[in-house]
C-alpha cells in the first residue's frame, strides 16, 4: 500500500510539473506578443487559458482523492497540501498572461512606445524567476527557493522604475496617456506574477521543512 501511495504522490508531482511547463510556454509566448504585438497569438494565449484551468481542476481532484482515500499524515500531507496551493498560484500566473494579452488586443501600443522595452525586460526577469521556481519544485531545493523569494525585490524595483518613467513620458506628451497607461497595467501584472512565484517558493520551503515563511 505504501508503494501505491508513493506512486500517487509521484504522479501528482509530475502533473504539477506538467502544468508548470505549460504555463512556462504561455509566459514565453506572452513576452513574444509584447515584442511583436501579434494579435492572433494574443488571442491564442487567451483561448489556451481553459486548458490550464482543466489541468488545475484535475490536480485538485487528485489531491482531494489522496487526502480522502489515503489519509496521509505529516510530510506526505504537506506534499499534497503544497501541491494544492502551488497549482493555484500557477493558474493565477496563466490568468495574468491572459490579462496582458487582453490589454494588448485593445491597446494602441506600438513597438516604438517609450517604455515598452522596460516592460519586456521585467517580463523576461519574471519568466526567469518562474523557470527557476519550477526547477526548485522538482528538485525540492530549499536554498534555491529562498533565493527566488529574494528576487521579488528586484522585480519591485523594475516596476517602480517603469512607473516613474511612464509618468515622465505622460507629463511631456499627454497624447501618449492611454498607450503608456496600458504599459503600467502590463508591468503590474508582471509584478504580480513575481509575487505568485514567491508564493510557490514559500510552499516548496513548507513542503520540505514544515515551516511557511513570509518572504514576499
Amino acid at each position: 500500500m505504501r508503494n501505491t501511495f508513493l506512486k500517487k504522490l509521484d504522479d501528482l508531482v509530475k502533473k504539477v510539473s506538467d502544468m508548470g511547463n505549460t504555463v512556462d510556454s504561455v509566459i514565453l509566448d506572452t513576452i513574444n506578443v509584447i515584442k511583436t504585438l501579434d494579435s492572433n497569438k494574443a488571442s491564442e494565449i487567451i483561448e489556451s487559458d481553459s486548458i490550464i484551468n482543466r489541468m488545475e481542476h484535475e490536480i485538485e481532484r487528485d489531491c482531494l482523492n489522496i487526502i480522502a482515500l489515503q489519509q496521509p499524515i505529516a510530510g506526505d500531507l504537506r506534499n499534497v497540501t503544497g501541491c494544492l496551493k502551488i497549482i493555484t498560484d500557477i493558474e493565477r500566473i496563466a490568468d495574468h498572461c491572459t490579462d496582458i494579452c487582453e490589454i494588448l488586443l485593445s491597446s494602441k501600443l506600438s513597438k516604438e512606445s517609450a517604455c515598452i522595452n522596460q516592460v519586456i525586460n521585467i517580463m523576461e526577469n519574471v519568466y526567469s524567476m518562474f523557470k527557476s521556481v519550477l526547477i526548485a519544485f522538482i528538485s525540492k531545493n530549499v536554498d534555491d527557493s529562498v533565493s527566488i523569494c529574494k528576487l521579488d525585490d528586484k522585480i519591485d524595483l523594475l516596476f517602480s522604475d517603469i512607473l516613474l518613467n511612464i509618468c515622465g513620458v505622460i507629463s511631456k506628451d499627454s497624447s501618449e496617456v492611454m498607450p503608456e497607461v496600458d504599459l503600467i497595467f502590463i508591468a503590474k501584472y508582471a509584478e504580480r506574477i513575481a509575487d505568485h512565484c514567491t508564493n510557490i517558493a514559500e510552499w516548496i520551503i513548507y513542503m520540505e521543512t514544515n515551516q511557511h515563511p513570509e518572504l514576499n
